[in-house]
């Protein structure tokens, strides 16, 4: 049984998928590439998944997770850029384990700048306390690292 963290601003749940009964998550997911093909005019563009996402008075975070020594892509940088212009922020992780016990860096996109750090599971978890604090505030996010 495949267990899938659910984050809310108010709880932490866990959704369970049984396999067995439902087939693999993975091949239940939408194949936007087909169902949406031409939708873009002449270009290389389809849609990307979101891995975490907080909104808290009108602030957004984003969390986007990485395998280890996995690289952003250009297009994810071409977006990330733009929710940065739009007022949002973005962490990225890069880990392997669902618990976040091997986390070895992040990278931070906020008000202040990109910032790619070494990092463990309490440092992504102050990032995001850092995000939140700055939210309820109704601040900008500018990271402190």
């Amino acid at each position: 049984m495949l267990k899938v963290p659910i984050l809310h601003e108010s709880r932490n749940q866990n959704m369970r998928w049984n396999c067995e009964k439902n087939g693999c998550y993975k091949n239940q997911l939408p194949d936007y590439q087909t169902i949406l093909s031409g939708c873009f005019g002449m270009t290389s563009c389809r849609p990307m998944d979101v891995d975490g996402i907080i909104e808290r008075n009108g602030k957004i975070l984003f969390i986007e997770s990485k395998y280890h020594n996995i690289e952003i892509s250009q297009a994810q940088k071409i977006l990330f850029r733009a929710l940065i212009n739009a007022g949002h922020s973005i962490l990225v992780v890069w880990m392997k384990e669902s618990d976040g016990s091997d986390i070895d860096k992040i990278q931070v996109y906020s008000s202040n700048g990109i910032y790619k750090r070494e990092a463990n599971k309490e440092k992504f978890r102050d990032a995001v306390k850092q995000w939140w604090d700055s939210a309820e505030k109704r601040a900008k996010f500018y990271y402190v690292g």
